[in-house]
């Protein structure tokens, strides 16, 4: 049953999600701006103090200038009164930044605020609670001109119904952002913020961004989106770029979870069609269990007519979304010239399906259009075998990738940095986290161009544990045991000694001999051919004769097979008769 009209279920939903995304909110340490206006339920005053707390929030944003805030307290706030203005919405304004989640009493300071405690919810619930058929259309619409010194910090969206037969009421339930028409923009910021319940006849469920022949490339960081549900496309987000204009929203440290749509894109839809562009930029995002009923239960790229529609993903991770027909985790459309090719680097995919084909991928092109996405430091299991990517005109490049051996090797570039492997890489089928021994660890390239100025993965954790980056949006934090050991000659004597010194287990040592008479080169030899099962220990060479640069290798041998090798060297500088 949709949650939209199980309304237990959609308010566990909703205490569920508040306290998972809001949780990791840290605390702020802001310059207190010049003027703060505070707002909180039920307030009759003018907003000078909490004491003096006015209850109307867009009054009090109207109010604002630039660099100042309006604080608002717990509670639930509805862009009108009246139950029969479905038109009526929230606006935000530039350089006024709203912050959510104070304590409804006392005189609360930033230090103190707790979004998590202090749930702060708009909501489109206008009118009879017990059904969504007269919710506001959109919660928030911000008209053209915002950019992205509007911030919203620390809000539940929710409630939003666009359910009009006809464009904008049709589209944005959460939010409408109007960049439409030349010159126009629309480009707010949106910070820990969790966009959840809201729906759209057409597209854009949760956020519409509408830059036709305009821009509008909103920037959201460490907001979640769930259960949002569009009818057509873009069940929790739309980016629409089309008739040369451009949409290029910033999303940063984001989950799509449980999101759906009636036909295509079921978390994010991104429109690049005539000589438009929609070139969305993810960072350490997470796409699971998100629906269409057509094709791309994650994400669907479209361009067409010389457009564009390229992601740039890093560090994000599909898990178990499906398409009903084609393209599990992603669609990528290319028709009439248009390019839809975005590039994934460590990117992560298991169980991902589609009914059709293209449990992970699908790729479209058509009259001269180019779908090929790129994929450098992936990794992909369980995405429907030998149907993982299914290429109709378009292809998969990859380089430094790993796929289940039953995908089907000419459905992606056989570059030899690519490995395959019958046994999944990852901990759990819960999970993107590598298991212990993966072949995924260790095995990326360090110079991916995605990776330039990334230093965390998708858990937050360092990218880079060691020497080489992982393969997959979360890197393995455990380094791999290696030998440890030292190497000194002791030249007091003829012949003189070499004695190598170590802690660990199960190491292997060899090095070069003395050159034997009329060779021009040392024999092999081995230094210590047993085996030490832990403590310090120290081994001694039969006694060389030459000098000259002596080299010691030892290797680690551990439950996931042989460590990298260990290389000491000693200079010894006396010739023995």
């Amino acid at each position: 049953m949709s949650p939209f009209y199980n309304l237990d279920l959609f308010n566990r939903i909703l205490k569920g999600a508040i306290c998972s995304l809001l949780l990791s909110l840290p605390a702020y340490n802001a310059t207190v701006a010049q003027t703060i206006r505070y707002v909180k339920p039920n307030g009759t005053g003018d907003g000078s103090t909490w004491a003096n707390a006015s209850g109307n929030l867009q009054a009090m944003i109207n109010a604002s200038n630039t660099d100042e805030q309006v604080w608002v307290a717990a509670g639930t706030y509805k862009p009108t009164a009246d139950p029969a203005n479905r038109s009526a919405s929230f606006s935000m304004k530039n350089g006024v930044t709203i912050y959510g989640g104070f304590a409804g009493t006392g005189n609360p300071t930033m230090a103190e605020r707790n979004p998590t405690g202090f749930a702060t919810v708009l909501s489109g619930e206008i009118g009879d609670p017990g059904t969504t058929n007269d919710n506001s259309f959109h919660v928030i619409f911000n008209p053209a001109g915002i950019d992205n010194s509007a911030v919203l910090d620390g809000f539940v969206i929710t409630g939003g119904n666009a359910s009009a037969a006809n464009a904008p009421d049709c589209n944005g339930g959460g939010v409408y952002n109007n960049g439409n028409g030349n010159s126009k923009y629309c480009s707010p910021g949106f910070r820990y913020c969790l966009f959840v319940g809201n729906r759209a006849r057409a597209y854009g469920g949760a956020l519409y961004n509408t830059g036709g022949n305009g821009t509008s490339s909103p920037v959201l960081s460490n907001c979640n989106f769930r259960n949002n549900l569009a009818g057509d496309s873009g069940g929790a987000a739309y980016n629409n770029g089309s008739y040369s204009g451009n949409s290029h929203p910033v999303f940063t440290n984001c989950s799509f979870q449980t999101n759906s749509a009636g036909n295509a894109g079921g978390a994010i839809f991104s429109d690049g069609r005539v000589y438009g562009s929609s070139n969305p930029v993810l960072t350490n995002c997470s796409f699971q269990d998100n629906a269409s009923d057509n094709a791309g239960g994650a994400l669907y790229n479209f361009a067409s007519t010389f457009g564009n529609s390229n992601p740039v993903l890093t560090n994000c991770s599909f898990r178990n979304n499906p398409a009903v027909n084609t393209g599990g985790a992603f669609f990528n459309n290319a028709e009439l010239g248009g390019n839809s090719s975005p590039v994934l680097t460590n990117c992560s995919f298991q169980g991902n399906s589609a009914g059709s084909s293209g449990g992970a991928m699908y790729n479209y092109a058509s009259v001269n259009g180019n779908a090929r996405p790129v994929l450098i430091n992936c990794v992909l299991f369980g995405n429907g075998d030998e149907k993982t990517f299914a290429n109709d005109g378009g292809g998969v490049t990859a380089t430094y990738s790993l796929f289940d051996n039953t995908v089907a090797g000419n459905t992606y570039s056989s570059d030899p940095t690519n490995l395959t492997t019958a046994a999944s890489p990852f901990a759990s089928p819960a999970s993107v986290a590598l298991a212990p021994c993966s072949p995924a660890i260790d095995a990326g390239d360090n110079s991916a161009p995605g990776l330039s100025g990334i230093t965390v993965d998708l858990a937050g954790n360092p990218r880079i544990k060691g020497e080489q980056v992982d393969l997959g949006a979360v890197e393995f934090q455990i380094l791999p045991p290696g030998a440890i050991f030292s190497l000194s000659a002791d030249e007091s004597g003829c012949p003189v000694r070499l004695t190598a010194q170590g802690t660990g287990t199960s190491f292997v040592f060899t090095g070069p001999g003395n050159v034997l008479p009329g060779n021009a080169l040392p024999e092999t030899y081995v230094f210590s051919n047993v085996y030490r099962t832990g403590g310090t220990y120290t081994l001694q060479a039969p006694g060389v004769k030459q000098s000259g640069t002596y080299t010691l290798t030892a290797t680690y041998v551990y439950s996931c097979g042989t460590s990298a090798p260990v290389t000491q060297t000693v200079t010894v500088g006396r010739r023995c008769p």
